[in-house]
Parts: structure tokens; C-alpha cells; sequence
């Protein structure tokens, strides 16, 4: 579809709120949340025109507008048997209050209590290796967003620390390529996670104790570490609550310094709030 006939397409319905998507991998800046019509317009215009994507975007996929609680599950298999890694809220948007452009992501909550295991349990399917699959819980059930062949990002960040100590990762992923995962265990602790992403100032469309940093946009210089762009580092804490999850993660965030310095503040303070996508 040409990009005349995609405005088309779009000012002939009566639905005014659409999700505008590159079909092509825009490391996961490549859709865009359009609240009216202009909004909708404009981002065909960015991705078919303009190529903010390059060829990422010289195919657009435009989908329903979707509200509710957006969930990520994470499983590992090995064709026969799965096993699920707790589910989590992964928070996108990157302000505060869930508003601005969509990023590769800027926080996860661990361990929620609004999945229950019925709908857990619906999902299944044969499938070697992990997957991560982005849900958004609607009035009208589980819908599916994404999934991708790989763990989430910050997703493991967060799920891995929760594993017990008589989980072992290695020994999990071997078994998944010898159809052996049910012999295995995997089990967590009963405790809360959060992860709180650091990012450059300007991301993402351009960017010049018992807290766990995982590196990303880092580089190191004359035996120093600095910030390359874009989600720098991942402050994630585990606790016995959401709420000293909450404040040792951003006790970790307090203890990273360097310009341009970006994070929001509202993650696990918000817990269980709705999301559009």
C-alpha cells in the first residue's frame, strides 16, 4: 500500500484512535500510539515518507487501538513442555504517566497479582527456546500485541534475579534442545521485583547492595565506564515488598551520575494501571 492510499484507508473509517506500526525492526521505537486522525496522518507520513526508519517503515501495519493492563510472559520450551518465568508489566512510553513516544522499554514490574492462573494457562504451544509474549488484558480478555523468539528486554533483567537458588539457567536452556525441560526445575522467590531503566537525555529519537546494574548503552574509556546512548543501565532491586522494591530500585538510580541522565519516576508506584497499545 502506497502512502496516499494508507491516508485513504484511514479517513475513510470511523474509528479516529489508531496504533501505527513500521513492519520492518525500528528496535522497538517504531510504532506510534495516534490518539485522533492528524496524529494517524502523521505518523504514515514519517514512516512511508519521511523514513525516519528507513526501510523499516516502507510497509506500515496500522491496528486497533487497544486499552487495558499491558502484560509480558516470558517461557522457555522445548517443544513439548514449557515452563513460565513470573509474569510482568513492561512500561514503555517514556514519561512519566505513560504518555510520549513508545522505546525499547523504560521499566518492568515483577511479580503481579492481576494475572490470574486461568488465563495463564490458556496460553500454550509448541515452541523450542524462549518467548516473550506482549499481552494487553482488555474487558474483552487477553489480546495478543507481540512476541518475540528471545527474552525481554528488561524483562530478563528483572525475571532472572528472581530465579531460587536451586534454579539453574544453563541447565534449563540444555534441556530445551533435548526435549528434556520437564526434568528440570524452575521455581522463584517470593519476593517483588522492579527494574528502572536509565536512559539518555533526548531518548528515543536522538541521544548524544541489593540493587543490581545491568549494563547496556556503556562503553569503557581510559578505564572508565560512560554512556554510549540511548537505555545506559537497568538499576533492578528484589524485596519482600512491591513497595521496598520501589525504593531500592531507585536508590540505585540515585547512585548513577552522567549527563544527560534520564529515567522515570513512576515505575511500580503505578502498579496495575491501564495502558494503551
Amino acid at each position: 500500500m502506497k502512502p496516499k492510499a494508507a491516508i485513504a484507508y484511514l479517513e475513510g473509517q470511523t474509528d479516529q484512535r489508531w496504533v501505527v506500526k513500521a513492519s520492518g525492526l525500528a528496535a522497538g521505537k517504531g510504532v506510534t500510539l495516534a490518539e485522533n486522525l492528524t496524529e494517524a496522518i502523521n505518523a504514515v507520513k514519517s514512516l512511508m515518507i519521511n523514513c525516519v526508519f528507513g526501510d523499516a517503515g516502507r510497509e506500515i501495519v496500522m491496528e486497533e487501538f487497544l486499552e487495558g493492563r499491558e502484560i509480558s510472559m516470558t517461557l522457555m520450551a522445548d517443544g513439548e513442555t514449557w515452563k513460565l518465568f513470573p509474569p510482568g508489566q513492561h512500561t514503555q512510553r517514556i514519561y512519566d504517566g505513560n504518555i510520549g513516544p513508545n522505546t525499547g522499554g523504560m521499566g518492568v514490574i515483577a511479580s503481579l497479582d492481576f494475572l490470574t492462573e486461568r488465563e495463564i494457562h490458556e496460553i500454550g504451544f509448541p515452541f523450542v527456546g524462549f518467548i516473550c509474549i506482549g499481552l494487553m488484558q482488555t474487558s474483552d480478555g487477553p489480546k495478543l500485541l507481540e512476541y518475540n523468539a528471545r527474552f525481554g528486554d528488561p524483562e530478563a533483567q528483572t525475571l532472572l534475579p528472581l530465579m531460587d537458588s536451586e534454579s539453574d539457567l544453563a541447565a534449563l536452556m540444555v534441556s530445551c534442545t533435548k526435549t528434556q525441560l520437564h526434568t528440570v526445575h524452575l521455581g522463584f522467590q517470593t519476593k517483588a521485583a522492579i527494574s528502572v531503566v536509565i536512559a539518555s537525555h533526548g531518548y528515543p529519537t536522538s541521544y548524544s547492595t541489593d540493587v543490581l546494574f545491568f549494563h547496556a548503552g556503556t562503553r569503557a574509556v581510559n578505564g572508565k565506564l560512560e554512556g554510549s546512548g540511548g537505555r545506559v543501565l537497568a538499576s533492578v532491586c528484589l524485596a519482600d515488598s512491591m513497595l521496598a522494591a520501589v525504593e531500592g530500585a531507585y536508590k540505585g538510580v540515585d547512585q548513577v551520575s552522567f549527563e544527560g541522565k534520564y529515567y522515570r519516576t513512576d515505575i511500580g508506584r503505578t502498579q496495575g494501571q491501564c495502558t494503551e497499545s
